[in-house]
């Protein structure tokens, strides 16, 4: 979830982030209306992706030297 909250915070164009956020968003409440995660692991998820800031991951392409 943390590459996905990278990725989010990286995206340029607004319309696009938000776009990726709606997604995100509605997967993890699939995954909570099924019961597929508990309650807790489900809002820990959400809270990952949207918690603002540089999450300390390494990026792949940092660490792949793709650029």
């Amino acid at each position: 979830m943390e590459s996905f909250n990278d990725l989010y915070h990286s995206i340029i164009g607004r319309i696009t982030a938000e776009a990726l956020k709606e997604r995100v968003l509605k997967i993890l409440q699939v995954w909570s209306d099924w019961f597929l995660f508990s309650d807790a692991y489900a809002n820990g998820l959400r809270a990952t992706f949207l918690r603002s800031g540089n999450s300390g991951v390494t990026p792949f392409h940092s660490i792949s030297g793709d650029a």
